[in-house]
């Protein structure tokens, strides 16, 4: 597969995900392999991250493949869950939806470049710490587990090592409140953000939005000239904002039990 400047953009939220997974499941010690056209992680303890990526399917994929995908899934060898994007073939959706694959959550994937980043005026009532211990850590994934899964799904320990892997994570306060998290993932000139919350309380603060334009200015201070996230219904608006543009959908399938 071609590096970042090579793919368009609907590719490189896809790559981007698979990637920033991966290197979640570097960092955490968590199982990991690379079959013949798929790559996935599994975090047995939680469920989370425990994913396949589709981004190296064949588009034609054939209904024997995913037959036997499905097996190895049921089996326990495989993660039951796909990531897969709609801007390379809607039959492939179709034919996992087909073989028991059932979508259940679907974001928006949104890219932009360096030029096209609106500095926005950010409060200065944002402020943003690294997260560098357990301590730290707690804090950080207690946020992500009460907004975005309502259980204890990411565990602390995964998020307690900032700055290797090329991940960075980041708790994100509302004069000096705990108000949510965000996330930065970098692949050579690539930028991810990923897990950005807001607890419900802080919302239309213009958190999200100041907390965003933060990460762009570190990114690019590394050297980074794309951008990409997913984001949800409540989040696209804030995103476009601040220059992104929705390219492509991603979805999780998982298998029906």
């Amino acid at each position: 597969m071609n590096g970042p400047d090579d793919m368009p953009p609907a590719v490189l939220v896809e790559y981007g995900l698979e990637q920033f997974y991966l290197a979640l499941a570097t960092l955490g010690n968590l199982p990991q392999g690379k079959e013949n056209f798929f790559q996935w992680v599994h975090n047995p303890a939680t469920g989370w991250p425990s994913f396949v990526f589709s981004i190296r399917f064949p588009s034609a994929l054939q209904e024997k493949e995913i037959h036997k995908l499905k097996l190895t899934a049921e089996n326990g060898n495989l993660p039951d869950t796909f990531i897969l994007s709609d801007h390379r073939s809607g039959q492939l959706l179709n034919v996992l939806a087909h073989s028991g694959f059932v979508p259940v959550l679907s974001w928006t994937g949104m890219w932009c470049k360096a030029e096209m980043v609106k500095f926005l005026p950010m409060t200065e009532k944002v402020q943003l710490e690294e997260t560098c211990d357990m301590i730290e850590a707690e804090k950080f994934a207690g946020v992500v587990n009460e907004v975005l899964f309502a259980e204890k799904r990411l565990p602390p320990w995964l998020v307690a090592s900032s700055g290797k892997q090329g991940l960075w994570f980041y708790r994100v306060y509302y004069l000096s409140q705990l108000a949510g998290t965000i996330a930065m993932h970098q692949v050579a000139n690539l930028c991810g953000i990923y897990l950005v919350t807001v607890k419900p309380e802080f919302r239309r603060m213009g958190i999200a939005r100041s907390a965003t334009i933060w990460v762009l200015k570190k990114a690019m201070e590394a050297g980074c000239d794309q951008f990409i996230l997913h984001a949800s219904r409540m989040g696209e608006p804030v995103y476009r904002k601040v220059g992104f543009q929705p390219v492509s959908r991603i979805w999780i399938l998982k298998l029906k039990s």
